[in-house]
């Protein structure tokens, strides 16, 4: 059984596949896990359904030569602990990381939502404004579904009772939903495991069961996230989409790129939901290539800036 609930890092986590220090912090009464892993700019990654920050383990180990890399588990996902009377919704886990943003005292932080992690982050960027100043989004959404067939299906099938019940007797999203979300690689059976252990009882499986019915049923929460995305919409954004992915399709990419006019996008090919976990290498890449890139503009935009400061002072004919 998972019991994180006095910050303990189960023995089932294997040390050389999950090769990171696990922090637990608690976070208005949940006892929420991240790892913290690296220097430089800072990166929080967040997961989706029905993953944990085991899903960026590989990111992780890449990257954290350059950047900070903060991949923490919702409550009740992962090796985290919700409170009791915790219902599990989307709102309520933008909630947890703002809480959390609040408790490290972030700030200059690039965004890497995959899934519910997209609108879960966004959520938080819109309630503490100049904390995150670049999104990377991977194969996510930012407004309301309802209404169109291709989620209706899916969250009244899915998200149905029949459907929960099976999830929370047999673990059925973990059972179907790594595998098909990979089409790059088979996950191997040791990742599978780390996947079934994390949400290893019935109750565990209750935070993985809401969701799917949350597509249509957070409806007002997945507004608030799209009329505040003008507010975002200035920032540079990496869109990384896995273009085998059954959830999400080329409608919903070519949505965030109108929503978000700097972006840049890079289309993984063959690669499907879990596109961080199905091809890490190409993953990689593309934050490493963007991020120097954006870097680039970046110093060019200040060093433009300091020649206009010049030029303004040296005509300024006042004493």
């Amino acid at each position: 059984m998972t019991d994180t609930t006095n910050g303990i890092r189960p023995t089932w986590v294997d040390d050389e596949l999950f090769p990171f220090e696990s922090h637990f912090i608690e976070v208005d009464g949940h006892t929420v896990h991240y790892v913290d892993e690296g220097a430089g700019p800072t990166l929080v990654l967040l997961h989706g359904n029905p993953t944990w920050s085991f899903l960026w383990r590989e990111v992780i180990s890449a990257l954290r030569g350059e950047f900070r890399c903060i991949a923490l588990d919702y409550p009740g996902f992962g090796l985290s602990t919700a409170r009791p009377g915790y219902r599990y919704l989307p709102e309520e886990h933008a909630d947890v990381v703002t809480g959390f943003i609040d408790a490290l005292g972030l700030s200059g932080v690039t965004l890497v939502g995959q899934d519910w992690g997209g609108p879960i982050g966004l959520a938080a960027a819109l309630r503490r404004p100049g904390v995150f100043d670049r999104f990377v989004l991977v194969n996510t959404w930012a407004w309301p579904v309802n209404g169109i067939l291709h989620f209706e299906a899916f969250a009244r099938i899915v998200g149905g009772l029949p459907m929960r019940v099976l999830v929370r007797q047999f673990n059925l999203l973990v059972n179907a939903f790594i595998p098909t979300g990979h089409q790059r690689r088979k996950p191997t059976a040791a990742e599978m495991s780390h996947y079934r252990h994390a949400l290893d009882t019935a109750e565990r499986r209750q935070a993985c069961a809401v969701l799917p019915g949350r597509t249509l049923g957070s409806r007002a929460f997945l507004a608030e996230v799209e009329s505040g995305l003008v507010s975002l919409a200035h920032l540079p954004t990496l869109i990384i989409w896995g273009d085998a992915d059954i959830a999400f399709r080329s409608q919903e990419r070519e949505r965030l790129q109108e929503v978000f006019p700097k972006h840049e996008t890079v289309i993984v090919k063959g690669a499907g939901t879990y596109v961080e976990s199905d091809a890490p290498d190409e993953f990689v890449a593309a934050i490493r290539t963007w991020t120097a890139l954006d870097e680039n503009r970046r110093r060019r935009s200040h060093e433009r800036a300091g020649e206009a400061e010049l030029v303004e002072r040296g005509t300024d004919r006042r004493p």
